[in-house]
């Protein structure tokens, strides 16, 4: 079953009673449009909630040790340029 955002927004409004409609869907718009950035620069996300028991991980899972630490580095320099990317739009 394919879910889409707008799918989300009711029970955002419920879970969160103190924010508007308008402001729930800007936070979900900026939030998706965000994750789809980092993650097609090849950034990893991990994504976790605080008030509703909910956490999400995109990225990939190692048995091996050398693997990981191999796909840590490179990791590591997609997150520096992302972050460099990042801070020439602001």
């Amino acid at each position: 079953m394919i879910k889409y955002l707008e799918d989300y927004y009711d029970k955002l409004k419920i879970a969160f009673p103190e924010l508007e409609l308008s402001d729930i869907k800007k936070i979900c718009t900026y939030g998706f449009n965000e994750l789809i950035k980092v993650s097609n620069r090849g950034g990893d996300v991990l994504l976790a909630a605080h008030r509703i028991p909910f956490s999400a991980y995109i990225g990939r899972i190692f048995s091996k040790d050398e693997d990981y630490w191999t796909y840590r580095d490179i990791k590591k320099h997609i997150k520096y340029r992302i972050q460099y990317l990042f801070s020439r739009t602001i």
